[in-house]
């Protein structure tokens, strides 16, 4: 007599909610990878930095930056390589400047905190998303009370 052998094969059901968190984890990995590498820093540019209050300079100086540079980029690595506090949130594009110096937003009131001007002109976007071009100047202004200048 022979006999059939038998085999058992268990299907699991899949869960849909891991595979879809697992599809979602690898689009955003396949983003940060093709975003950094596609990121162009082209040659070096020199700027200003100026970081004021409304009644005094708290510093002031020339660094070379990288072309396509951001204001933000450029405070960042002042704050870095003279080790002064720098508090922020955010990244990219969308990001919020909210100490300098030991200096926050709100310390002066609930209107009070940090703005950005670059040649003199109120920027129309983030900190974070302005690319600067050479002799640019660069001011961040602790002010009291919000306004355009």
């Amino acid at each position: 007599m022979i006999r059939k052998s038998e085999q058992t094969i268990r299907r699991t059901p899949t869960n849909a909610k891991s595979n879809i968190i697992v599809f979602c984890t690898a689009i955003f990995c396949l983003i940060i990878i093709f975003s950094s590498c596609s990121s162009d820093k082209g040659g070096e540019i020199s700027v200003s930095l100026k970081i004021e209050t409304e009644t005094e300079i708290l510093a002031e100086t020339e660094l070379t930056a990288l072309e396509n540079d951001t204001p933000f980029d450029i405070l960042k690595k002042y704050c870095e390589e003279s080790e002064t506090e720098l508090k922020y949130g955010g990244f990219g594009g969308s990001v919020y400047i909210s100490g300098i110096f030991g200096l926050n937003e709100f310390d002066d009131g609930p209107s009070s905190g940090w703005i950005y001007l670059v040649n003199g002109e109120f920027a129309d976007r983030g900190a974070g998303n302005y690319p600067l071009q050479d002799g640019d100047e660069i001011v961040f202004r602790y002010v009291t009370e919000f306004y355009t200048p």
